[in-house]
């Protein structure tokens, strides 16, 4: 019968280990090839002393016994979804529900955004003194218009938005293809961020090609010099740490 010439052709799959005598041969049990997209497998057992031996084969599956798949265009109906391109029709109350929510979202949106806020205008800012543990006023907070241009506007040209005692801020603009020129720092240190161009700059006797995004720093004792390699204005965000014997003095470029 057909289910008897199944089980021989299954049977036929496993390969005992061979017992020829005087001949090393491998005690395990070997199995031919399975048809594996057709659901042939070999079936394993789990041994008490461990480890797992082979039961048996399991069949191949005929075509008319395999599942069929399940069909995706069933239920397709549900939750609302598209049917020919269209879309089932919403309740009215419920589309009108909706609309006055969103309106009154909106609404609130909008006295949001046009309620008053407690922001001060630019000026002194009260902060606690480390020394003294009382409350001073100082600037800390400036505008692009309040740059302190220690030059007139030209091919190379600064300006500070904060100077104190301390360190001094401010951005340092390089005009198409000019050069700032050597300058020797002293006993502070200058640190600068390129926020736009490409430069080349040179630190000592070391040159590097920085760009958009790249800082560099200038060490107490040495030489720097920036050049804009492009043929459109650079623009470097500086920051100066002054050094001890500056510390009186706030004027240093």
């Amino acid at each position: 019968s057909t289910s008897e010439d199944v089980e021989h052709n299954v049977n036929q799959k496993i390969v005992l280990p061979s017992h020829t005598p005087n001949v090393r041969r491998s005690r395990r049990t070997k199995v031919k090839p399975l048809q594996y997209w057709r659901g042939e497998r070999a079936n394993y057992l789990s041994r008490q002393s461990g480890g797992f031996v082979i039961d048996g084969i399991i069949p191949a599956q005929d075509k008319e016994d395999r599942k069929k798949p399940a069909n995706k265009k069933q239920n397709k109906n549900k939750g609302g979804l598209m049917i020919d391109g269209v879309k089932p029709a919403q309740d009215k109350e419920k589309r009108k529900k909706t609309a006055n929510k969103k309106q009154n979202n909106n609404k609130g949106e909008e006295e949001y955004i046009s309620k008053p806020t407690d922001m001060q205008p630019l000026g002194p800012t009260v902060v606690l003194d480390p020394v003294t543990g009382t409350e001073i006023n100082m600037e800390c907070v400036k505008t692009g218009e309040d740059y302190d241009h220690s030059d007139p506007p030209q091919k190379i040209s600064f300006c500070k938005s904060f100077r104190n005692q301390i360190f001094s801020t401010g951005k340092l603009i390089v005009g198409p293809l000019q050069e700032k020129g050597y300058q020797f720092v002293c006993l502070h240190t200058m640190l600068f961020h390129v926020i736009k161009g490409d430069v080349e700059v040179t630190i000592h006797v070391t040159s590097y090609q920085l760009k958009s995004g790249d800082s560099f720093f200038v060490p107490p004792g040495n030489l720097y010099n920036i050049k804009n390699v492009l043929n459109e204005e650079a623009v470097l965000i500086f920051t100066q740490i002054k050094g001890p014997s500056m510390l009186e003095d706030s004027d240093s470029e």
